[in-house]
C-alpha cells in the first residue's frame, strides 16, 4: 500500500495503489474483444461498466481509425475512480469533437466520451495518450479482477 498525501489528521490512512490491466489492440475487429474483455477484468454496476465498455471502445476505435500501431489499451482503477488511455503512434495527430476526415456521419465518439468523462492527451516524441477518466457523478466503485503481473500482453 502506498500513502497518499501528507501525514496529518484525515491524511495518514493507507490507500492501496491503483490496479492496472494493459492490451495491445489489433484491427477493428479486436473492439468487440477489448469489451468482453473489459466485462472480464472489472467489477461495477452495469451502467457504469458500460460507461467504461464505451469510452474506452471510443478511444481504441480512434486510435485504430486514426493512428498506426502499436496502439495499446491501458486501464487502471481504485475503489472509487477508473480511467481509460489508449496510446498510439501518432503524436501529431489532432483530436476534434464532432469533426471526422472520414466522412459527415463520423466523428461522434469524442462527443460521447466527453459526455461521459473528462479527457485529454499526452504527447510524447513518439506517440501521444489519450486518457478518459469518468465524471465524478457518474463514478462508481471500481475494482479490476486482474493486476498488472497477471494481465494480457497481447
Amino acid at each position: 500500500m502506498e500513502r497518499v498525501g501528507s501525514p496529518g489528521p484525515g491524511n495518514d490512512a493507507p490507500r492501496p495503489a491503483p490496479a492496472g490491466l494493459e492490451r495491445r489492440l489489433g484491427g477493428p475487429e479486436s473492439l468487440a474483444e477489448l469489451r468482453r474483455w473489459i466485462r472480464t477484468h472489472v467489477i461495477a454496476v452495469p451502467d457504469v461498466l458500460a460507461d467504461a465498455q464505451l469510452i474506452s471502445t471510443e478511444l481504441a476505435s480512434n486510435a485504430i481509425e486514426h493512428a498506426p500501431g502499436p496502439r495499446i489499451v491501458r486501464l487502471t482503477a481504485t475503489a472509487t475512480e477508473f480511467t481509460a488511455e489508449v496510446d498510439d503512434a501518432a503524436p501529431d495527430s489532432p483530436l476534434t469533437l464532432g469533426v471526422s476526415r472520414l466522412g459527415d456521419h463520423r466523428g461522434r465518439g469524442l462527443l460521447l466520451v466527453n459526455a461521459l468523462a473528462r479527457w485529454g492527451v499526452r504527447r510524447t516524441a513518439t506517440g501521444k495518450t489519450v486518457w478518459a477518466p469518468p465524471r465524478p457523478a457518474l463514478t462508481a466503485r471500481y475494482r479490476l479482477l486482474s493486476v498488472p503481473a497477471a494481465c494480457d500482453r497481447r
